[in-house]
């Protein structure tokens, strides 16, 4: 059978798929490891990989039943051992960038589930998004019952700052959310550019964008780039 990812030396060497076409299986490392890059470092959650996830996923079970189909002898070899790394490798990546993913669910719950965010929201798995929504009933259980219970009713509202209290009603002046975190999407980071972008607007003045160019920038400037994939996060 032969190695999901790679032949032994395309291993030593670190390249993975040796100039594969487009969705290889050299890529798929690449990209997911790109993706959890761009995921680490951009303040706001990013679209979900699903196809590319799915490959990865497929790719570790076909790996994890080559290796256990290797009998006693061969797992003494070293072509074994860089087969278990490559494999701890891959599933490294792909835990990382799934669980970077849930530390911003977390963080921004709320925020993403706002419906003035609903474009956040379509960005999450169908996974994630049973996670969010049982992360913020527990959580509004867990502040309820140890904490706001105890306040008067004006101040029990986890989302804004004050209500009031006639009969539970929130006047016209006193519906805004005041209390729900944010992202920094005005936070600088580090990007690279992937093709010749050409003259691009940052504020009030235009800079030339070129291939491999490396710069800093607030992430709300580079956003649609990032999107478009003309440029990557590092």
């Amino acid at each position: 059978m032969a190695m999901p990812w790679a032949n032994t030396q395309e291993l030593l060497d670190g390249e993975g798929g040796g100039g594969g076409g487009e969705g290889t299986d050299g890529n798929d490392v690449r990209e997911i490891k790109q993706a959890w890059i761009n995921e680490k470092n951009a303040p706001v959650i990013l679209p979900y990989r699903e196809e590319l996830v799915n490959r990865i996923g497929s790719s570790i079970a076909s790996q994890e039943e080559f290796i256990q189909s290797m009998g006693a002898e061969r797992r003494e070899e070293l072509s074994y051992t860089l087969y278990q790394m490559e494999l701890d490798r891959i599933k490294y990546l792909l835990r990382s960038y799934l669980r970077d993913r849930l530390k911003k669910i977390q963080a921004y719950c709320l925020h993403i589930l706002d419906r003035r965010n609903m474009h956040l929201y379509a960005r999450l798995s169908s996974k994630e998004q049973e996670f969010l929504k049982g992360f913020v009933d527990a959580m509004g259980g867990l502040f309820y019952d140890t904490v706001l219970s105890g306040f008067p009713y004006a101040y029990q509202h986890m989302l804004k700052q004050y209500q009031d209290s006639d009969e539970g009603e929130p006047t016209q002046d006193n519906t805004e959310f005041d209390m729900i975190p944010e992202p920094n999407t005005r936070s600088h980071v580090f990007v690279v550019a992937t093709e010749n972008v050409g003259d691009y607007q940052v504020e009030s003045s235009y800079i030339n964008i070129r291939a491999n160019d490396l710069f800093v920038t607030r992430y709300n400037y580079i956003e649609s780039l990032l999107k478009e994939d003309s440029v990557q996060l590092v």
